[in-house]
């Protein structure tokens, strides 16, 4: 949920403490404390305040932007990972990407995408694909697209047994070879895995696939697998392979996908999930009646008719994920707790790629 600054005033309350120097308190305490648990504590409180934009101003006047970068080189887990959290939110801002980027943000990212820790990898791969831009195309070498693309896993013959109770796939040559050989379905498996959860990431449902086998893979060989994106299309493709121990390549395949919203779908009469890509408060109250809805519906719409000429860039610096062609529903809560979906949109459809518009393919 976003602020505005009438809200801070109003949430602040007597005896008041403006959001500028409260920030400035945090950074201070940062920088001088010498308890390690203190630490994390404010660079946690930081790096909330890192969500949202209208503290943009305040964080960058007290360069604690820097501070979010300079942690990233720390060996402490906790705060390299709300500091990578930190720059993931603040990169979607166009001002904030421009500093981060003339401040080493990629090499400071690109060196955590080897940490053990899966959400500092995440925010540092999100983060990556808001500043590979073309103007620091020069950084983008093919270690750093091998490192977001690639992830490892070990397989075993505890993991091919578990796969063979699933599928009833108990061909001996599977446990009774001197060499055990992985299923092909399992290997495949790893692949959605990636699809599924990393990239493209949640939503995606794959609508057709082709792969084949070049090498045998066997138990106890670490495989790494890598997706690419091709086609960004409605329908997209990706293209992956399998590598086992570096060497070879163990399978080879493309995939074609579509990607669904995890929120909403029009005609879904279920709630939407998630949190809305725009969050908007009016003032004052209306009738906990339909004529009520109909007015702060009519209220809403007031809004987004003056704001639809700069939709596209609203909407693609509010959102965390890439979008192809989607629309934006507006729904109300009016007394109850729930959302209640208007069945109105903006009548168009929006592309966004690391929180810039694009004009959508016809």
């Amino acid at each position: 949920m976003f602020s505005s600054k009438k809200q801070l005033i109003k949430r602040t309350g007597k005896n008041p403490v403006g959001r500028y120097d409260f920030l400035k308190l945090l950074a201070t305490e940062f920088q001088t404390t010498k308890s390690k648990e203190a630490r994390e504590q404010v660079l946690a409180n930081l790096a909330n305040f890192a969500y949202d934009p209208i503290n943009y101003g305040y964080i960058r006047q007290l360069q604690i932007i820097d501070l979010f970068l300079h942690t990233l080189s720390e060996n402490n887990i906790k705060l390299v990972r709300f500091a990578a959290a930190a720059i993931c939110n603040l990169c979607a801002d166009p001002i904030n990407k421009l500093y981060i980027l003339r401040n080493q943000g990629i090499h400071l990212l690109t060196s955590l995408l080897s940490s053990q820790d899966e959400d500092t990898v995440l925010s540092a791969i999100t983060s990556l694909i808001f500043l590979l831009i073309p103007d620091y195309k020069n950084e983008v070498t093919a270690e750093l697209i091998e490192k977001i693309s690639g992830l490892s896993n070990c397989e075993n013959n505890h993991d091919i047994l578990n796969f063979a109770k699933l599928t009833g796939d108990y061909n001996p040559i599977h446990f009774e070879a001197s060499n055990n050989l992985v299923h092909g379905a399992l290997l495949n498996g790893l692949v959605s895995g990636v699809i599924g959860t990393k990239m493209p990431g949640p939503g995606t449902v794959v609508i057709g696939q082709s792969f084949t086998f070049p090498a045998p893979c066997y138990a106890g060989d670490t495989i790494e697998i890598k997706v690419q994106i091709i086609s960004a299309r409605k329908i997209m493709k990706c293209e992956y392979i399998c590598i086992a121990n570096e060497k070879k390549i163990v399978l080879k395949g493309n995939a074609t996908f579509i990607k669904r919203s995890l929120n909403f779908e029009k005609g879904n009469k279920e709630p939407p999930k998630g949190n809305p890509a725009i969050f908007h408060n009016l003032p004052g109250t209306f009738p906990c009646t339909p004529s009520g809805n109909r007015l702060c519906t009519n209220k809403c719409l007031d809004m987004i008719i003056k704001y639809l000429p700069n939709s596209s860039k609203i909407l693609c610096s509010s959102i965390k994920h890439n979008c192809h062609k989607e629309k934006a529903y507006l729904f109300i809560k009016n007394c109850k707790s729930g959302w209640i979906n208007t069945n109105l949109s903006a009548g168009r459809e929006y592309c966004c790629k690391g929180g810039t518009p694009y004009k959508c393919p016809v």
